[in-house]
Protein backbone atom coordinates (compact mmCIF):
# COMPACT_ATOMS: atom_id res chain seq x y z
CA UNK A 1 0.00 0.00 0.00
CA UNK A 2 1.26 3.09 -0.85
CA UNK A 3 0.04 6.77 0.38
CA UNK A 4 1.22 9.93 -1.65
CA UNK A 5 0.29 13.22 0.45
CA UNK A 6 -0.07 16.42 -1.53
CA UNK A 7 -0.85 19.74 0.36
CA UNK A 8 -2.87 22.04 -1.96
CA UNK A 9 -4.09 25.63 -1.51
CA UNK A 10 -6.73 26.74 0.83
CA UNK A 11 -5.72 24.37 3.61
CA UNK A 12 -6.55 20.95 1.85
CA UNK A 13 -4.59 17.92 1.39
CA UNK A 14 -5.41 15.86 -1.39
CA UNK A 15 -3.96 11.42 -0.95
CA UNK A 16 -3.27 9.58 -3.63
CA UNK A 17 -3.80 5.70 -2.50
CA UNK A 18 -2.45 2.67 -4.08
CA UNK A 19 -3.61 -0.53 -2.69
CA UNK A 20 -1.59 -3.67 -4.10
CA UNK A 21 -3.60 -6.20 -6.36
CA UNK A 22 -3.25 -8.76 -4.06
CA UNK A 23 -4.41 -7.19 -1.38
CA UNK A 24 -7.24 -5.21 -3.18
CA UNK A 25 -8.91 -9.33 -4.87
CA UNK A 26 -8.49 -10.73 -1.51
CA UNK A 27 -10.74 -8.00 0.01
CA UNK A 28 -13.16 -8.40 -3.27
CA UNK A 29 -13.49 -12.11 -2.23
CA UNK A 30 -14.52 -11.00 1.36
CA UNK A 31 -16.63 -8.33 0.56
CA UNK A 32 -18.26 -10.98 -1.87
CA UNK A 33 -18.57 -13.12 0.95
CA UNK A 34 -20.04 -10.59 3.27
CA UNK A 35 -22.75 -9.15 0.88
CA UNK A 36 -23.70 -12.39 -0.25
CA UNK A 37 -24.63 -13.04 3.24
CA UNK A 38 -26.88 -9.97 3.56
CA UNK A 39 -28.43 -10.61 -0.11
CA UNK A 40 -31.24 -13.06 -0.96
CA UNK A 41 -30.25 -14.15 -4.22
CA UNK A 42 -33.00 -16.17 -6.05
CA UNK A 43 -32.24 -19.83 -6.76
CA UNK A 44 -29.61 -20.14 -3.60
CA UNK A 45 -29.62 -19.93 -0.16
CA UNK A 46 -27.92 -17.13 1.73
CA UNK A 47 -24.93 -16.85 1.75
CA UNK A 48 -24.36 -19.81 -0.89
CA UNK A 49 -24.66 -17.59 -4.07
CA UNK A 50 -21.17 -17.66 -6.21
CA UNK A 51 -19.49 -14.91 -7.18
CA UNK A 52 -19.77 -14.56 -10.84
CA UNK A 53 -23.62 -14.63 -9.97
CA UNK A 54 -23.69 -12.01 -7.32
CA UNK A 55 -21.99 -9.84 -9.21
CA UNK A 56 -25.03 -10.32 -11.74
CA UNK A 57 -27.48 -9.72 -9.15
CA UNK A 58 -25.76 -6.66 -7.18
CA UNK A 59 -23.97 -5.48 -9.50
CA UNK A 60 -20.19 -5.07 -9.41
CA UNK A 61 -20.26 -0.91 -8.46
CA UNK A 62 -21.84 -2.29 -4.92
CA UNK A 63 -19.50 -4.80 -4.75
CA UNK A 64 -16.11 -2.07 -5.32
CA UNK A 65 -18.10 0.11 -2.69
CA UNK A 66 -18.16 -2.66 -0.39
CA UNK A 67 -14.69 -2.90 -0.51
CA UNK A 68 -13.56 0.81 -0.50
CA UNK A 69 -15.71 0.54 2.91
CA UNK A 70 -13.67 -1.92 4.25
CA UNK A 71 -10.06 -1.00 2.72
CA UNK A 72 -10.47 3.31 2.95
CA UNK A 73 -11.30 3.61 6.91
CA UNK A 74 -8.14 2.31 7.92
CA UNK A 75 -6.24 3.57 5.38
CA UNK A 76 -7.27 7.18 6.46
CA UNK A 77 -7.03 6.78 10.01
CA UNK A 78 -3.03 5.73 9.66
CA UNK A 79 -2.31 8.15 7.51
CA UNK A 80 -4.04 10.87 9.61
CA UNK A 81 -2.38 9.55 12.57
CA UNK A 82 0.95 9.72 11.57
CA UNK A 83 0.74 12.92 9.97
CA UNK A 84 -0.82 14.80 12.87
CA UNK A 85 -3.19 16.51 10.69
CA UNK A 86 -6.13 18.30 12.28
CA UNK A 87 -9.28 17.57 10.05
CA UNK A 88 -12.42 19.73 9.08
CA UNK A 89 -14.14 17.77 6.83
CA UNK A 90 -13.80 14.27 6.62
CA UNK A 91 -11.89 12.20 3.77
CA UNK A 92 -13.66 12.19 0.07
CA UNK A 93 -13.13 10.20 -2.34
CA UNK A 94 -12.84 11.76 -5.48
CA UNK A 95 -11.99 9.33 -7.74
CA UNK A 96 -10.74 5.78 -7.97
CA UNK A 97 -9.66 2.95 -10.47
CA UNK A 98 -10.74 -0.59 -9.66
CA UNK A 99 -10.48 -3.72 -11.17
CA UNK A 100 -10.41 -7.13 -9.71
CA UNK A 101 -6.87 -8.43 -10.26
CA UNK A 102 -5.12 -5.00 -10.29
CA UNK A 103 -4.11 -2.19 -8.40
CA UNK A 104 -6.54 -0.27 -6.53
CA UNK A 105 -6.12 3.42 -7.00
CA UNK A 106 -7.91 5.92 -4.77
CA UNK A 107 -7.55 9.66 -4.94
CA UNK A 108 -9.21 11.63 -1.59
CA UNK A 109 -9.32 14.92 -0.50
CA UNK A 110 -9.74 16.39 2.67
CA UNK A 111 -9.35 20.19 4.49
CA UNK A 112 -7.24 20.76 7.39
CA UNK A 113 -8.17 23.47 10.37
CA UNK A 114 -5.88 26.51 9.44
CA UNK A 115 -2.33 27.36 10.43
CA UNK A 116 -2.45 30.87 13.00
CA UNK A 117 0.78 32.70 13.36
CA UNK A 118 0.25 35.09 16.47
CA UNK A 119 2.76 37.85 16.52
CA UNK A 120 4.60 38.59 19.81
CA UNK A 121 1.93 39.82 22.27
CA UNK A 122 3.48 39.13 25.64
CA UNK A 123 5.30 42.54 26.67
CA UNK A 124 3.14 44.85 24.79
CA UNK A 125 1.76 47.72 26.28
CA UNK A 126 -1.44 49.45 25.27
CA UNK A 127 -2.84 52.55 26.53
CA UNK A 128 -6.04 52.97 28.11
CA UNK A 129 -7.45 56.20 29.60
CA UNK A 130 -8.64 56.16 33.04
CA UNK A 131 -12.43 55.71 33.52
CA UNK A 132 -13.70 58.79 36.13
CA UNK A 133 -16.91 57.89 38.19
CA UNK A 134 -18.95 61.35 38.52
CA UNK A 135 -19.39 62.07 42.11
CA UNK A 136 -23.24 62.10 42.48
CA UNK A 137 -22.99 58.65 40.07
CA UNK A 138 -24.12 56.09 42.90
CA UNK A 139 -27.18 58.45 43.90
CA UNK A 140 -28.33 58.84 40.40
CA UNK A 141 -28.56 54.86 40.28
CA UNK A 142 -30.35 54.71 43.62
CA UNK A 143 -32.62 57.09 42.17
CA UNK A 144 -32.85 55.09 38.51
CA UNK A 145 -33.73 51.84 40.48
CA UNK A 146 -36.47 53.28 42.70
CA UNK A 147 -38.16 54.75 39.98
CA UNK A 148 -38.37 51.55 37.72
CA UNK A 149 -39.47 49.04 40.65
CA UNK A 150 -41.38 51.57 42.75
CA UNK A 151 -45.01 51.15 43.10
CA UNK A 152 -47.35 53.95 43.83
CA UNK A 153 -50.71 52.37 44.55
CA UNK A 154 -53.48 54.53 46.62
CA UNK A 155 -54.01 53.03 50.03
CA UNK A 156 -57.87 53.10 50.81
CA UNK A 157 -58.38 51.01 53.55
CA UNK A 158 -56.81 53.14 56.39
CA UNK A 159 -57.55 56.51 57.83
CA UNK A 160 -55.71 59.10 57.19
Amino acid sequence: MTVTIEKLDNNEVKLNIEVEAAVSSFEYEKACKRLAQRVNVPGFRQGKAPKNILEKYVGIAALQREVLDSVLPTIFENTIEENNFDLITPPNVESYEFAEDKTLKVVAKFELKPEVNLPEYKGMSVDVEEYKTPENALDNEIKNLTERFAALNDITDRKT
